[in-house]
């Protein structure tokens, strides 16, 4: 449960040594990104991933290095501050991308290249980001307004500043999904094998990368009785949002408390589920596919009915409600209270149409080729086949 990368490692870095060494290393990765697609013969045109990371980590590592020597210092007298939450998601994807080309290098028809697989990470990443961040703002509609065009410039920054939380892993799914399918339409590219490839990592990254929500106290659990809650420090978001929410009589208590009050640890939930799901595509479904988009259906239909279940436990603000049913007896069992609703959350309704969206998918992608449904006429008879 630390916000910040360096403090939970127990160090400070600052100065101009580690700024030099830095942006050194950084530009050392750009250039060696930039040799590997020049000798890969491969067009700047077709495969821009390589040379554009590669020329902006060189460029912009040569440029921040040559600042540190003239002392003037990126990070100023406090140092590298680095959201844990944004390092859990960018290991999350190097290792997603990383064991993605891995998995293309050991079947024996790949339905894409790993330079392709590069690419396709970048597209899909950033429309992820994208429509993860906007679902999320769309649940803050309107504070966000009000601090934009109220002239509040540090608040504003903060819906763009998506490294310290606030991605909307449905609005991510949406997002990448439409992503993927452009990049395949313009790569020619079999869309079903490329999501059977990228699925089971995808699934792999998010349950590292609830790691970091953990962390930052993002998408936090409900507060429980349970010897198993957590507890989360003074100066953390879960203590805040129970200040801001709770009663006059839970604010006094807060106030005498040294942390916050007991919850559910909601993002460990979701990592260990993700990270079954991700378990069972790869050890038990992928050798017994019966078609192609088997793995896709099924992470669908796995994550729908765990993320179901784990909106119980959720008691974080971005949690709307349809309507709202209570089921005292499941909540005093877990330890929340007895009023606690537990239906319908609106992530509950998504996870309702992604059970009917696997289903639809599995029905069309298992039809045989060639046979069509029969249409019957206006008057119930099947047409003439003479």
């Amino acid at each position: 449960m630390a916000p910040w990368f360096f403090e939970l490692l127990g160090i400070t870095p600052s100065g101009a040594a580690f700024e030099l060494g830095l942006f050194l290393v950084l530009a050392s990765v750009g250039a060696v990104l930039l040799f590997a697609h020049i000798r890969s013969g491969r067009s700047w045109r077709t495969d821009w991933f390589l040379p554009l990371a590669g020329s902006v980590l060189a460029g912009g590592g040569l440029l921040r290095a040559g600042l540190a020597l003239s002392g003037s210092l990126t990070f100023g007298e406090e140092g590298l501050r680095l959201p844990t939450y944004g390092v859990s998601l960018a290991f999350s994807m190097g290792l997603a991308i990383w064991m993605g080309a891995r998995h293309l290098q050991r079947v024996p028809d790949p339905p894409m290249t790993v330079e392709d697989l590069l690419d396709f990470a970048f597209v899909t990443i950033g429309t992820g980001m994208l429509g993860g961040r906007l679902l999320s703002l769309a649940t803050e509609l309107r504070p966000v307004v009000v601090s934009c065009f109220g002239g509040d410039a540090q608040a504003c920054w903060q819906t763009v500043s998506f490294w310290d939380g606030g991605l909307a892993f449905y609005g991510g799914v949406v997002g990448s999904t439409l992503g993927a399918w452009w990049f395949c339409h313009r790569k020619n590219l079999h869309i079903r094998a490329v999501l059977d490839v990228a699925i089971p990592y995808i699934a792999m990254g998010h349950a590292i990368g609830r790691l970091g929500c953990f962390a930052a106290g993002c998408c936090h659990g409900a507060q429980c009785a349970s010897p198993w809650g957590v507890v989360y420090p003074r100066d953390s978001h879960v203590r805040r949002f129970q200040w801001a929410h709770g009663s006059l009589e839970e604010r006094m208590a807060l106030q005498s408390m040294d942390g916050s009050f007991p919850v559910h640890a909601a993002q460990l939930y979701e990592s260990l589920g993700e990270a079954a799901l991700c378990l069972l595509l790869l050890w038990w479904v992928l050798p017994r596919r019966r078609y192609v988009g088997q793995l896709f259906v099924t992470w669908l239909m796995g994550y729908a009915a765990l993320r179901f279940v784990l909106e119980l436990f959720r008691g974080d603000s971005e949690r709307g409600f349809l309507f709202e049913v209570a089921w005292p007896e499941l909540s005093v069992w877990t330890g929340m209270p007895a009023d606690w609703p537990v239906l319908l959350s609106t992530s509950q309704a998504i996870a309702l149409g992604m059970v009917g969206l696997a289903l639809a998918l599995r029905h069309a992608w298992t039809r045989p080729p060639g046979i069509e449904p029969v249409r019957r006429r206006r008057g119930g008879r099947k047409p003439s086949t003479t």
